[in-house]
């Protein structure tokens, strides 16, 4: 288990070097592949509330199955590496990572969990703000010789909660924190329905859309830059109010949602939803 370090609220905002290279073109020897880093709780699945005497009840997204056959299909991982970072403890980041991957996870290049936060004792048990320094894994990836290289150039994060990015906003993709609300709503969807195929695209259809962003950030030299630059939102879109809320248009998430749906099309992946 990595030590732990004191937790610095003070690295709250990116450095200029950091920024000089989310503003980079013509990157030389260019990594072909990429990372995604996914969140766990309100990004890939909803825990509920503990219970007196009785332990979580993890709900994972509608189309993890298909979202995750993507990852790890062959096609795929021949230029996509995907991890875990999670500020949850370690007991209960695997716990939902056998929900969402169940076998597959041993796929996964890297679990990560609260233990990697930096954090000193008191705030590694109680519930305070976290942020994920990407700079770790960068730095993890070159001085581990298993593990593939990456870097800014090379890195998206998903994760429903702007806060943990704020030193590499750029390398990060906001989702609408999937909620108890949004789960309930889902599971009305498909137990009001004899025919769960009839209401496919009224569940909500974030990791749908994830796959077709990953789908466009494969051909980027600089996924960072890509980010910065607004590519989130269609060029025939109205912006949000905000690009990190680019999920909020309705006309966006039918974008990104298509192309994911041609992408599994194309890989023979069945579309499924998966509501329990």
């Amino acid at each position: 288990m990595p030590s732990r370090r004191k937790y610095h609220t003070a690295a709250s905002k990116p450095t200029a070097k950091y920024l000089r290279a989310c503003a980079k073109t013509d990157i030389p020897n260019a990594s072909a592949r990429k990372l995604v880093i996914l969140d766990l709780n309100g990004t890939l699945l909803f825990r509920s509330q503990s219970q007196r005497g009785s332990s979580r009840t993890v709900y994972t997204r509608p189309y993890m199955p298909s979202f995750r056959e993507y990852l790890f299909h062959s096609e795929t991982r021949s230029w996509l590496d995907t991890m875990i970072w999670s500020s949850a403890q370690p007991h209960n980041v695997a716990i939902m990572v056998q929900a969402c991957f169940g076998s597959d996870k041993d796929k996964l290049i890297q679990i990560w969990a609260r233990d990697r936060m930096k954090l000193d004792e008191s705030s590694y048990n109680q519930k305070v703000q976290t942020i994920k320094d990407l700079d770790q894994v960068w730095q993890h990836s070159k001085t581990t010789s298993s593990l593939p290289q990456h870097s800014v150039y090379s890195t998206v994060l998903f994760d429903d909660s702007m806060k943990k990015a704020v030193l590499q906003p750029y390398n990060h993709i906001a989702l609408k924190e999937y909620d108890n609300e949004m789960r309930r709503k889902d599971f009305s969807l498909t137990s009001s329905s004899s025919h769960p195929l009839t209401v496919l695209d009224k569940h909500d259809t974030s990791l749908l859309a994830l796959v077709g962003i990953l789908e466009d950030l494969r051909s980027q030299e600089n996924v960072a830059k890509w980010i910065k630059d607004g590519h989130i939102i269609p060029q025939d879109a109205q912006a949000p109010s905000s690009i990190d809320k680019w999920f909020e248009s309705d006309h966006n998430m039918q974008h990104w949602t298509l192309k994911g749906r041609n992408a599994l099309d194309r890989l023979g992946i069945l579309i499924q939803a998966n509501v329990k």
